[in-house]
């Protein structure tokens, strides 16, 4: 799970590592879609699986340097990736539409990381039924970007809603959270799954990945 570059973290310095270890271990980079496509992929390519997101992607505004620092250092790898994007307005800025368009055409997945970035757990708690709206509108916009429908909802603050009927309603098919959802059932309609932030470095991150997801 990463987000673009702060003084505190060099997210491009630390997925150049991260990709060297990749490398180094013969993972396959897949997207959540891609498993949807071919659910046996978990069997047949078993521990050599691995999902990298890029959250934040604000689809109203100029991508930030870091972030297509990132998708440059992808590309190069061969490497597609899981974009979270926040659509907000009816407007799309030309140059982040054209390239979330781009990424998508070359089977990149570009997943909705709902329409206000707003905390679904919370927001489950006061109005149940606006969970739907957040989630579908931001989906809808991002089709008229992209041609594709998401099946991925990135969780602003990896929260979980309690009642997933509002969620499943819109059409999700995968759910990314932080906390729980290590294993999954392909035969369920929606999926909840867990992953890790960055943690001390790429070597450590990849340790504890190892650690948590048995690969």
């Amino acid at each position: 799970m990463l987000h673009r570059s702060n003084e505190n973290f060099d997210s491009v310095a630390f997925l150049r590592d991260l990709i060297a270890i990749l490398k180094q271990n013969e993972m396959k980079v897949i997207t959540y879609r891609d498993i949807q496509n071919d659910p046996s992929i978990t069997a047949t390519e078993k521990g050599k699986l691995f999902i990298i997101t890029i959250d934040d992607i604000y689809l109203r505004y100029p991508m930030h340097s870091s972030v297509k620092e990132m998708i440059d250092l992808l590309q190069q790898a061969g490497y597609p990736a899981v974009l979270g994007v926040i659509t907000e307005s009816d407007y799309a800025y030309p140059e982040t539409a054209a390239l979330l368009k781009e990424l998508s055409d070359a089977g990149w997945e570009i997943a909705t990381h709902t329409n206000q970035h707003a905390n679904l757990g919370e927001m489950e708690k006061t109005a149940p039924r606006y969970v739907f709206t957040e989630v579908s509108t931001s989906m809808d916009k991002i089709e008229k970007v992209t041609g594709v429908q998401p099946v991925t909802l990135i969780l602003p603050e990896g929260q979980m809603v309690n009642d997933p009927r509002f969620i499943k309603r819109a059409g999700i098919y995968w759910v990314v959270g932080i906390n729980g959802g290590t294993t999954y059932d392909s035969r369920k309609d929606l999926i909840y799954v867990g992953r890790e932030s960055p943690f001390e470095n790429a070597e450590k991150t990849f340790e504890i990945m190892r650690k948590r997801f048995g690969f």
